[in-house]
């Protein structure tokens, strides 16, 4: 039984949808808006900061809104 199955099972049994991956995109997400990107890159393991940026850290509502508030109140 790996530890990828475990969590699965635990997950579901909880009426949970939810994988390691899950789990790690989340994390990656949640923490672009926070920390410098070649941080996040580190912490996840990746040498090109740009699969970092490319797969796990899509940028959340509100710092799209942030951008967004800026641009306008130029």
């Amino acid at each position: 039984v790996s530890f990828s199955n475990t969590f699965i099972a635990r997950a579901r049994a909880l009426g949970l949808n939810a994988s390691p991956h899950t789990v790690r995109h989340s994390f990656a997400t949640a923490m672009r808006s926070k920390v410098p990107l070649d941080d996040l890159a580190e912490l996840l393991g990746h040498s090109a900061i740009a699969t970092t940026a490319h797969i796990y850290a899509h940028e959340d509502k509100a710092v799209k809104e942030r951008k967004k508030s800026a641009i306008n109140s130029l």
